[in-house]
């Protein structure tokens, strides 16, 4: 009698410690899913070192109306799109970043907000007399200014440039020019008049050269982003044109655009 009891109370404690395991076993398993359905709902921005805060606070706009969790990491601009290129299906980090609007990236990347049109041009000394016309004309200049964080920088060496002079600051670009240690600086005309003037300069000794396009910036998002987070960030797209939520953002940084009042 006493060995069936002993027997009994054995088969008892391990359906004891059983169930202990299967609880500490299906909080683990929970845990795991719960990571993994954060990572798939989480959207990594990723900005280099000195970004435009009018396209980022944009970028952020459309996170916060779309009530899509988001959280910012800094990298070299030329890391950011190979971060985002090597992204596929079975990587749970989803990516973002503000990309230049072209047949590659619309392949490569969801189309999920409108930042932001520019119009770029060679920027020289009228002093200088240097004909830009073209891009192949540009090519053939000794050195051209580039901001080393913009992303016209990788639009020139898309283009095949090899005399490309980037520097850290819009600022040194300007002084660059006005030095003599550049030929010519490529960027949007608002950013190089308004530039100039802070470095109170004389915009009158600018002359305009070629405008090779005209810049549409996008939000960017890696293709393992899910179906309804893609959708609700084209329709917080449009929503933040229709209440005027994207008109208060750039009147808030018009001076920093250089826009008209």
């Amino acid at each position: 009698m006493n060995f069936h009891f002993k027997m009994l109370d054995y088969k008892i404690f391990l359906i004891y410690k059983f169930n202990i395991f299967l609880r500490y076993f299906s909080f683990f398993i929970l845990m795991i899913s719960s990571r993994q359905v954060y990572a798939n709902q989480t959207i990594t921005l990723m900005t280099p070192p000195s970004p435009a805060e009018f396209y980022v606070n944009v970028a952020k706009e459309l996170f916060k109306i779309s009530n899509t969790e988001y959280r910012q990491e800094i990298h070299p601009l030329p890391d950011i799109f190979n971060i985002m290129k090597t992204v596929d299906q079975e990587n749970p980090k989803i990516y973002s970043t503000v990309a230049i609007l072209n047949e590659k990236n619309l392949n490569t990347f969801y189309n999920t907000g409108h930042i932001a049109n520019i119009q770029t041009a060679f920027f020289s000394l009228k002093e200088a007399k240097l004909n830009i016309n073209s891009l192949e004309s540009a090519k053939k200049l000794n050195k051209i200014c580039v901001w080393l964080d913009s992303v016209l920088y990788k639009y020139l060496i898309s283009q095949g440039f090899e005399n490309l002079a980037p520097v850290p600051t819009v600022a040194q670009c300007a002084d660059n020019l006005y030095k003599k240690k550049a030929d010519a600086w490529f960027n949007s005309e608002s950013t190089v008049v308004k530039t100039v003037h802070a470095k109170k300069l004389d915009v009158k000794s600018l002359n305009k050269g070629f405008s090779p396009l005209d810049v549409t910036f996008f939000l960017a998002v890696t293709k393992n982003a899910p179906k309804d987070m893609i959708e609700k960030l084209q329709k917080a797209d449009k929503i933040i044109k229709e209440t005027g939520r994207y008109d208060a953002i750039l009147t808030q940084y018009r001076d920093a655009l250089f826009l008209p009042n």
